[in-house]
C-alpha cells in the first residue's frame, strides 16, 4: 500500500469521527484514524531503513520530515 493511501484513510476515519452519532462512536473512528497514520509513519521509517545504505545521510543540522522522526 502506498504511503498516500495510509494518510487517505485516517482522513476518512476523521471525517467519520465528525458525523458519528455518539462519543463512542466518535472516539472509535479517531482512534482508527490515529491507527492509520501510525502505520503510514512505520512505512516510512521502514523504507528509510531501507534506502540508508543507499542514500547519503542528512547534513549536521538538517531538518528531516516529523513524520520519519517520530
Amino acid at each position: 500500500m502506498s504511503i498516500s493511501k495510509y494518510a487517505e484513510n485516517a482522513e476518512e476515519c476523521f471525517r467519520m469521527a465528525l458525523v458519528a452519532k455518539d462519543q463512542e462512536e466518535e472516539s472509535a473512528w479517531l482512534g482508527l484514524g490515529r491507527s492509520w497514520l501510525q502505520l503510514g509513519r512505520w512505512g516510512l521509517q521502514e523504507r528509510a531503513k531501507r534506502f540508508s545504505g543507499i542514500l547519503p545521510a542528512p547534513a549536521a543540522g538538517e531538518k528531516t520530515s516529523d513524520l520519519v522522526r517520530a
